[in-house]
């Protein structure tokens, strides 16, 4: 077992959540949702290469219970090694963890070379996906989930 020290951690450590501050202030510029751009309706956070969360922006409260669940369920879905630079994978099925069918997944692997060293991911809520009425957001008459969207 290896161990680190506390000033090399608390080093470490800043820069994670620092990286899941700053995915999150890119996102909010860059954003076409205005939920996102004026609501902040959405969350950041990295991820060590097995998909377990390792930092997270403090953005939506909404978002910080489901997204450690719902990275590891979607990255079940690729074996090991399946994933490249420059691939993204995105979800927003309810049935593997997002909150509901605005709420979208984007999962990006980070290498360091060759190596897989982790993943880079954000939800972010979406104004309107499809379903049976503007804005993804209908519950009346609603019996099936793509209903919503």
């Amino acid at each position: 077992m290896s161990t680190i020290d506390p000033v090399t951690f608390s080093v470490v450590w800043g820069g994670l959540l620092s990286a899941a501050a700053e995915m999150g202030s890119t996102l909010l510029r860059t954003a076409y949702s205005m939920t996102v751009r004026e609501g902040s309706d959405f969350s950041t956070g990295v991820f060590d290469a097995e998909g377990n969360m390792i930092a997270q922006g403090d953005y939506s409260p909404g978002h910080l219970g489901s997204m450690a669940y719902t990275v590891r369920n979607m990255l079940s879905w690729y074996p090991e090694g399946a994933l490249k630079p420059g691939d993204a994978v995105i979800c927003n099925d309810p049935t593997i963890g997002s909150g509901h069918l605005p709420d979208i997944f984007m999962v990006t692997p980070v290498f360091h070379g060759e190596r897989l060293i982790g993943y880079a991911v954000n939800i972010a809520h979406h104004i309107d996906v499809g379903g049976s009425a503007p804005g993804s957001e209908e519950v009346v008459g609603v019996s099936e989930t793509c209903q919503e969207g």
